[in-house]
């Protein structure tokens, strides 16, 4: 119950604050404030100083029929200072993503082109999310000042086409109360510093365990069996916040906010 006060308080204070904010909304939210936008899937085949050139995998909304589209560099963002609209920054080189575009009607840079891409402001809204081995990663759905235990940060690709993008419906992604109490209990060192201990209940046999940044990026990977006891070596992490995920046959995923000191 304490956990569900704390998080209302804050979501009552950001409903009254009007500063600017660099702190972006979701996925979710982004889709329904820019339902004229195109969203396509795609790899970054090429990146340069004005932008990238993306493949197109499949168009999710609206309509493209180029194969290679170009993504520019947008007008710098300014909030309480400039901050970067490079396009280099959506991602790298062979990188897949799900990105909701603004496509450019008029010139606000000489580097614009009309009918082409311009990136859109990543901070402000949550625009782009990296795919997989069929997993979607990245701010999918949750309040931008949640916790992070109260934030969709992966998703199977099917569940976020199907559910998300066809039926747009962001809410059906929300584990129940009742759900959640079905999950087995799993023993962190949490926080922790140069390894991450997880011990495992006797209820889960198998499971795949991941890591990520906050910014979707797999850290470790590992199938296990059996095993009760893992250590994830992390020295060479920066300090800072982490999210677990372990995926177990018959049981919900579980995404885990750690903190590396």
């Amino acid at each position: 119950m304490k956990n569900y006060l704390i998080l209302l308080i804050a979501l009552l204070g950001c409903a009254n604050s009007h500063a600017c904010s660099t702190s972006a909304y979701s996925f979710c939210f982004s889709l329904e404030s820019k339902s004229e936008d195109v969203i396509l899937t795609g790899e970054i085949v090429s990146i340069d100083t004005l932008g990238i050139d993306l493949k197109v995998i499949e168009v999710l909304r609206g309509e493209e029929t180029r194969s290679i589209v170009r993504i520019w560099d947008g007008t710098d963002y300014y909030c309480n200072g400039n901050w970067s609209m490079a396009a280099l920054d959506i991602g790298d080189l062979q990188d897949t993503i799900v990105i909701i575009l603004p496509k450019i009607k008029e010139k606000e840079n000489d580097w614009d082109v009309i009918d082409d891409y311009r990136r859109p402001n990543p901070y402000q809204f949550t625009t782009q999310l990296t795919i997989e081995k069929g997993y979607v990663k990245g701010f999918i759905q949750g309040h931008k000042i949640a916790p992070i235990e109260y934030k969709t940060l992966v998703l199977g690709w099917e569940e976020f086409s199907k559910k998300i993008i066809e039926d747009g419906d962001c809410t059906s992604i929300v584990l129940s109360t009742d759900e959640l109490k079905t999950k087995p209990i799993i023993k962190l060192s949490n926080p922790f510093t140069d390894q991450l201990i997880i011990q495992l209940p006797a209820a889960i046999q198998e499971a795949t365990i991941s890591l990520y940044a906050v910014s979707g990026q797999v850290l470790y990977r590992e199938e296990i069996r059996a095993e009760k006891n893992i250590a994830i070596l992390s020295d060479h992490w920066p300090s800072g916040m982490y999210v677990l995920e372990l995926r177990s046959k018959d049981q919900l995923p579980q995404l885990i906010k750690v903190i590396k000191l």
